[in-house]
């Protein structure tokens, strides 16, 4: 294998001088050319690391491509920053999740439990409501879960609780904000 640092081509001309890159540059035209790293040089012009196989023959043009000895090529890739990880794409909301986890909830019975005497129809609602989450609309839920913040308080650790399970969930911040007093 053969390592290679070269530049950008453009009419048979290497680019080696700022200002040049640009439309219809192209790699060099070497047989098996497989470019591995694409840099920039210390006077802001776009160079590449490459290989090729040991049978092409490759003639080095000064300046614009040089073959490099492994050890200079691994000290050159040494250089070279870590790309930055990807960011997760947020999975898709999981309403199923968050009903069975919210319904199975002891803070969430305990409070619904104790709504019973002062507010029924609320408590009996606010698991109806959980039941039609999975569908997207959750205007009934939060219409009941307000209802109960307006005449009582709700424990800090249910809402604790009720919002990081929705965003374990990846449900809209829309909904998750039905927690935030």
């Amino acid at each position: 294998m053969q390592y290679l640092k070269h530049y950008w081509v453009r009419d048979g001309k290497y680019l080696t001088s700022p200002g040049q890159n640009g439309p219809l540059q192209s790699h060099p035209g070497i047989a098996g050319l497989e470019v591995r790293y694409w840099l920039t040089d210390d006077n802001g012009v776009d160079y590449c690391l490459s290989t090729a196989p040991d049978s092409t023959l490759i003639t080095e043009v000064t300046p614009g491509l040089e073959i490099l000895t492994k050890e200079d090529w691994d000290a050159i890739v040494a250089t070279i920053p870590a790309p930055e990880p990807m960011p997760e794409a947020p999975g898709a909301p999981d309403w199923n999740t968050f009903k069975t986890t919210a319904v199975a909830s002891t803070k969430l019975n305990t409070f619904v439990g104790s709504l019973m005497t002062t507010l029924p129809v609320a408590a009996t609602a606010l698991p109806a409501t959980l039941l039609l989450l999975e569908s997207g609309n959750y205007t009934d839920f939060e219409n009941t879960w307000t209802a109960i913040e307006n005449a009582t308080t709700v424990p800090s650790a249910l809402i604790t609780e009720m919002t990081a399970l929705a965003e374990s969930c990846n449900l809209p911040e829309e909904f998750v904000n039905i927690f935030v007093p």
